[in-house]
């Protein structure tokens, strides 16, 4: 058997010898590359499905919730703003009572009149009043005046139910409201049972008319009852006859609260009998 130097000194043989060489590496190459193939594949193949999962959740979730949810979330809203302004505004379209009476007694101190001319009394649920004025009376008018008890206003509503239930023939009765009396000076609205109504201002002493004489197309006749009532709102006052408005006055001289009375007026040598019911005084909105 020749020695390895001896076979190294062949060309032939070295040849050989190197490819067997290149060809063992190549093996060794090949095999570690495989190895790291083989596992590459599972790798990618976690990472791809982990994706391909993830996508795949999104529109499931997209799908099973927005149905189920968007309802739930549109309807509650509506339900509630609907319910709130009901429950908000309703208190505010009542205005708050500042006095009632309905006369059932004398509990709230009406003046009650026994005198030859005048005779008054709370009866029935009525605040009655018998009238006869002298025909020797030096005015047109005899007047006859009855203070709201407790009550001092500036801003109102005042309305009362009235009856004339009858008056002496050619003679002539006016229901008068005379408010924000201090000192000595108020407003004073007149209703005439010949239908017409006017105002007038009594300020440091000197009369004023706020309005003439006008027609009341809806006054009721005698032995009906007549509802009429007055708005003062600063500086202007409305009368009103059956929950119709009349044509407003405006005057800005007395401008604060005061006491209220009601009037009767009754024309020289003539006699009525009058009543009043369901008086309510409310604050102005």
């Amino acid at each position: 058997m020749k020695s390895l130097r001896a076979i190294m000194r062949t060309p032939t043989a070295l040849v050989i010898i190197i490819a067997a060489i290149l060809t063992l590496i190549g093996v060794i190459i090949k095999s570690v590359s495989d190895t790291n193939i083989a596992k590459l594949p599972i790798h990618a193949t976690e990472t791809a499905e982990a994706k391909l999962t993830a996508l795949a959740l999104v529109p499931t979730l997209t799908s099973s919730s927005i149905p189920a949810s968007t309802p739930t979330l549109t309807t509650i809203p509506i339900s509630t703003s609907v319910s709130t302004p009901t429950e908000t505004l309703a208190p505010t379209e009542v205005s708050q009572s500042l006095f009632e009476e309905e006369f059932i007694d004398n509990r709230n101190g009406w003046l009650i009149q026994n005198e030859q001319d005048i005779k008054s009394s709370i009866l029935g649920g009525k605040y009655k009043h018998t009238i006869d004025c002298p025909s020797t009376y030096s005015s047109f008018y005899c007047g006859y005046y009855f203070k709201v008890p407790n009550l001092q206003v500036k801003n109102f509503r005042f309305a009362i139910d009235t009856m004339i239930e009858r008056i002496s023939l050619g003679s002539e009765v006016m229901v008068a409201f005379q408010f924000r009396d201090v000192d000595n000076n108020y407003y004073i609205v007149f209703f005439k049972s010949t239908g017409k109504y006017s105002m007038s201002v009594t300020y440091q002493g000197t009369l004023s008319e706020l309005s003439e004489y006008k027609p009341i197309s809806n006054l009721s006749g005698i032995g009906s009852v007549n509802r009429l009532g007055i708005h003062a709102q600063d500086t202007r006052f409305i009368p009103s006859v059956n929950g119709i408005d009349l044509e407003p006055s405006d005057d800005g001289n007395i401008n604060q609260e005061g006491s209220f009375y009601l009037v009767i007026y009754v024309s020289r040598g003539g006699s009525t009998a009058i009543e009043f019911d369901n008086l309510i005084v409310s604050e102005s909105p």
